[in-house]
């Protein structure tokens, strides 16, 4: 049976939702002298000058210290510039989405080589090292504003997405725990900020925010076309994602109103 984003590559619609993409990597930590997310985000910035047409939508590509200062300015900045283009050009009755990826680099031995899209985040921030700027916390809270170890998921298909990128020929897979360390420091901040964004929305206010974050593996184990490639991929397929939703909610709507 296909599925919804297959369905919509079968038919070549699109629906009226615009999508916006805000995608960081991280700077040198600890052994990575030379973070391979960093040179992800360079070389989609190339790829946007080159005029990719699957990065047309990507508004923002950052290298982010590997520190929770840093991390929190980040998410922050994401969100200001998200209600600042709201602001500066409304669509009444439009949606718009707005999807934060965050892309670091997997450090865990002995795991697949594998491209793994997190669907979690843990309101603990419980660092094996200390980060860029000496902070090292040990088991504490993230937010005050929930308990320790609560957690948030991503309102993101994350089995379609992955399906829909293997079918082109990536090894991913789904993990449930992104650590405890500033991936999921920085993950935790944008989901809050995306369940913020739910609580507040008011009827004139139509940007739906998303995020993921996607641990990579370094260059040694797949190489850095390969990675940029998967990159690529990603943004397209959360969007088709995202579209094949839209026009399954449309289509139930219509539904409802026929006699």
């Amino acid at each position: 049976m296909d599925s919804d984003m297959d369905r919509k590559d079968k038919s070549s619609t699109t629906s009226d939702a615009q999508i916006t993409f805000f995608v960081t990597g991280f700077g040198p930590f600890g052994e990575f002298k030379e973070n391979p997310t960093s040179a992800i985000i360079q070389s989609l910035k190339q790829e946007q000058t080159a005029q990719n047409p699957k990065l047309c939508n990507v508004n923002l590509s950052e290298v982010v210290r590997v520190a929770a200062s840093t991390a929190t300015e980040e998410v922050n900045k994401i969100t200001q510039h998200v209600k600042s283009s709201q602001q500066n050009n409304p669509s009444p009755g439009q949606k718009k989405h707005a999807v934060i990826i965050h892309f670091g680099v997997s450090h865990m031995k002995g795991q697949k080589k594998s491209f793994r899209l997190e669907q979690n985040a843990f309101n603990e921030a419980h660092f094996r090292i200390p980060d860029e700027d000496g902070f090292r916390p040990k088991h504490e809270q993230i937010s005050e504003s929930r308990p320790l170890c609560h957690r948030l998921s991503t309102d993101l298909n994350a089995l379609g997405i992955k399906d829909h990128l293997e079918k082109k020929g990536f090894e991913v897979s789904l993990s449930d725990d992104a650590g405890r360390f500033v991936c999921n420091y920085i993950y935790w901040s944008s989901l809050e900020k995306v369940q913020e964004e739910k609580v507040s929305r008011d009827a004139d206010d139509i940007v739906i925010m998303h995020c993921m974050f996607v641990h990579v593996p370094t260059f040694e184990d797949i190489s850095k076309e390969t990675q940029v490639d998967f990159s690529i991929e990603l943004i397209d397929s959360i969007k088709e994602s995202i579209h094949a939703k839209s026009n399954n909610e449309k289509k139930q709507g219509m539904e409802k109103v026929l006699p």
